[in-house]
């Protein structure tokens, strides 16, 4: 399932900001939910940690080398570097790349895996959050992860799954349809043949449970339904003190896929 016609891809291909632009949008409200979202982010990424662990994640060579794919401003690369991991990140996004290496201090490619300079079976790992739903080109893009994993090496995809019964109930009205930048909706099924076809054995597709804070459960999900209603419940919850409580959800509309480069 896919948008057919598409808008262009601005956010795709962002040239380097000025210092003021970069200020601008790292205090954008956008920008910084993401980052007030950072304790529980790193919750549910070290959970994808460890699964690759369980999985036989490690080190063809010396230290683990893992590989964020469309990393934002580096969150799971903070994470896989405490754990002693060698991390680098890819991402597009000028501003989002800036601050993961000015702020955070994480190894980012600010540009395309392509343009990166990775060479053939460098990572042992690669994982990729949320991104997949909006390339142009997602299988091109699965054949360079598969050049610069090393045989056997693991990969991860988190992205939305359209296969489940809140989507069926909603249809249209389903957050993942809402999203102009989402350009593919995919299932399992629909994952295991994409993966399959450019060279990966599927491993496990999970379903995992997502933990969020109240405040973005009510400012991000229940806004794009009812903004009315998510304000309400913003000062309610903030009278009692309970916005920043974590909550967890699991409507299975997210899955991660675990998968395994196959023999070339």
């Amino acid at each position: 399932m896919y948008v057919n016609p598409r808008e262009s891809a601005p956010w795709l291909v962002q040239m380097p900001s000025t210092v003021q632009d970069l200020a601008k949008v790292w205090q954008g409200e956008c920008f910084q939910r993401y980052l007030a979202e950072g304790h529980w982010k790193e919750k549910n990424f070290r959970a994808t940690w460890r699964r690759l662990v369980a999985l036989g994640l490690e080190a063809a060579r010396g230290r683990i080398r893992i590989l964020d794919f469309g990393c934002g401003p580096g969150l799971f690369l903070r994470l896989a570097s405490e754990e002693g991991a060698e991390a680098y990140g890819v991402e597009p996004d000028t501003p989002s790349a800036l601050y993961g290496t000015q702020i955070l201090g994480q190894s980012i490619f600010n540009g395309f895996l392509k343009d990166a300079g990775f060479s053939d079976g460098y990572f042992d790992a690669v994982v990729s959050f949320q991104v997949f739903e909006h390339l142009p080109d997602p299988t091109a893009e699965l054949h360079e992860i598969r050049r610069v994993l090393r045989r056997d090496g693991l990969l991860a995809l988190d992205v939305p799954n359209v296969d489940n019964l809140v989507c069926r109930v909603l249809r249209g009205r389903h957050r993942h349809f809402a999203t102009p930048q989402h350009l593919w909706f995919y299932t399992p099924a629909a994952m295991r043949k994409l993966l399959e076809r450019a060279g990966f054995e599927v491993l496990a597709v999970d379903f995992p449970t997502r933990y969020l804070s109240l405040e973005h459960v009510c400012r991000h999900h229940i806004a794009m339904y009812n903004p009315r209603i998510s304000e309400l419940l913003v000062r309610f919850l903030s009278r009692l003190g309970l916005l920043k409580v974590t909550v967890a959800l699991n409507l299975r509309d997210v899955m991660c896929v675990y998968a395994r480069k196959g023999v070339d």
